[in-house]
């Protein structure tokens, strides 16, 4: 009986394992790099919107209404009358690490929709930044309210 085997051999097996194995590693290295940079574009775009949100919360309500920014515990939250209407949690949600050149650091919105200079925690503009890894953006709070980025 003349016995023919169309399978693979063991070696090649291993071989084909083995290259699958580098290309794999090779190719978490590069997602985990991206998911970084998604995360600290995530952050940048959430903190400039809760700042807007900010704004329009002082101006509907026709109160002032403050954004808070806690780097120790990476979140910012806005309240009105010490009642917290919006929070956003960088390092859960995100895994970012929210810096500050100043802590607390926070912005108080009048019913007109600007920052009150002599209230706010920062004189000038105030600067946060959003680190994940070896990946960082920031946003810059300007002195009548606007967050913007560089």
């Amino acid at each position: 009986m003349d016995r023919t085997t169309g399978g693979f051999t063991i070696h090649e097996l291993i071989v084909t394992l083995a290259l699958g194995t580098v290309i794999l590693s090779i190719a978490v290295q590069h997602t985990a790099g991206a998911r970084q940079a998604y995360s600290v574009n995530a952050a940048q775009t959430m903190f400039r919107a809760l700042g807007a949100r900010a704004r329009a919360h002082a101006i509907e309500r026709g109160s002032n209404v403050l954004l808070h920014v806690d780097a120790s515990a990476d979140s910012a939250w806005v309240t009105l009358d010490g009642v917290i209407l919006e929070t956003i949690r960088f390092g859960p949600a995100l895994q970012v690490d929210v810096q500050t050149m100043s802590s607390p650091l926070y912005v108080c919105f009048t019913p007109r929709g600007y920052a009150d200079p002599d209230c706010n925690s920062f004189t000038g503009s105030a600067s946060v930044r959003f680190v994940a890894g070896s990946k960082e953006r920031s946003a810059v709070i300007r002195p009548l309210g606007q967050v913007t980025t560089p």
